[in-house]
């Protein structure tokens, strides 16, 4: 009898056959809602709209609301809030005064806050106010514990690139995407202006906490573990890809120039030892070898490589540069192979390499 028969007389109990199975319910903590109270921005203020939220491994969140109400207009209508326990609390809002930069700044626009797992916030804040104009009208700040401070702001000396050379403001985004590890220390991408500054050296990687910042890389810098005179050209997707741990080591992709360097060995990765010392992990041109044996040497060139970007490690985006200094990423081989590596950074003198080439081996061997 076929199928269609045996619905049709009713005689499918398969569902009724089927054992219950019982699942825990799912619970769910309510963190704001429109139309509620937002604190800390004085009575008659409410939510509006509110944004999509960041979360750490805490469960701490933070997000951005739209705020309307008693009287909220176009320069204060915005802030950042932070949630702990379900209970949200203003970190920053437009038209609060800003801090570490003198009396009677504001902020203007509040925007790309990061979390992570200490419950820190950081975000980039634009200024008005006494002596604020477009060259130093931006500034990255930190929170932490209930208290806002300043990272870096335009105009100010961008350390490490010499006298007379300041983080850029004028018509161009100064900073880049920050990133915020778990111990607070933030890396970011500037651009610079100022003595000596063009084109081809006016981008820097900076990185720090505390209001202690350092130079990690700059475009027009020796490119660290190739040849004399090759040099960073621009560092990809202004820094897009920089990635920062736990333990403060950075790594980025850098674009390169400069002798010898054409379109099939001009991008590299590079990270940052426990020191603070750049090394180069792996460039395109390059010979690499993938052979787990350290008495055979198997040679391939490297066409291309990949890896992911973007954090700082504690604001749950996803991640190739784990708290241990190990950085994981693909190669492509120019004889059509390709294989996974991961480097461990933990000094200057060495870096060990894990490598699965191909499907179907382990490599293990000092590069």
């Amino acid at each position: 009898m076929s199928l269609f028969h045996l619905k049709a007389m009713g005689l499918i109990l398969l569902a009724a056959a089927t054992p219950a199975v019982s699942h825990a319910a799912i619970t769910y903590d309510t963190i704001a809602l429109t139309g509620d109270a937002a604190p800390g921005t004085g009575a008659g203020v409410y939510f509006g709209s509110i944004g999509v939220a960041l979360l750490n491994d805490a469960g701490q969140t933070v997000f951005m609301g739209l705020l309307t109400g008693a009287g909220v207009d176009f320069t204060n209508d915005t802030g950042i809030f932070s949630e702990s326990g379900g209970i949200p609390r203003l970190v920053a809002r437009t038209y609060d005064a800003a801090p570490g930069i003198g009396a009677g700044l504001k902020f203007g626009i509040i925007k790309r806050p990061v979390l992570n797992n200490a419950g820190q916030i950081a975000f980039i804040g634009t200024l008005f106010g006494t002596g604020v104009d477009g060259t130093n009208d931006e500034g990255i700040f930190s929170e932490s514990g209930g208290t806002l401070g300043l990272v870096a702001r335009e105009g100010a000396a961008a350390p490490g690139t010499g006298a007379g050379v300041n983080f850029d403001g004028g018509f161009r985004t100064s900073f880049g995407s920050t990133r915020l590890n778990d111990l607070g220390q933030a890396a970011f991408t500037s651009v610079l202006t100022g003595t000596g500054v063009d084109d081809t050296n006016d981008t820097g990687i900076f990185s720090g906490s505390g209001g202690t910042l350092g130079l990690v890389a700059r475009e027009g810098s020796a490119a660290p573990g190739t040849a004399a005179g090759v040099k960073f050209r621009r560092f990809d997707n202004f820094g897009g890809l920089v990635q920062l741990n736990d333990a403060g080591q950075i790594a980025f992709l850098g674009l390169l120039t400069g002798s010898g360097v054409d379109a099939t060995n001009d991008r590299g990765i590079f990270a940052t030892d426990l020191d603070g010392l750049l090394q180069l992990i792996a460039r395109e041109g390059d010979q690499f070898d993938i052979n787990p044996d350290p008495l055979i040497v198997e040679y391939r060139t490297i066409h291309n490589f990949a890896f992911v970007g973007g954090t700082g490690g504690g604001d749950g985006r996803p991640s190739s540069f784990n708290n241990a200094g190990q950085l994981a990423f693909r190669l492509s081989f120019t004889d059509f192979s390709e294989g996974i590596f991961v480097a461990t950074v933990p000094e200057p003198a060495s870096v060990l390499l894990l490598g699965l080439g191909g499907l179907t081996f382990l490599s293990r061997r000092r590069h």
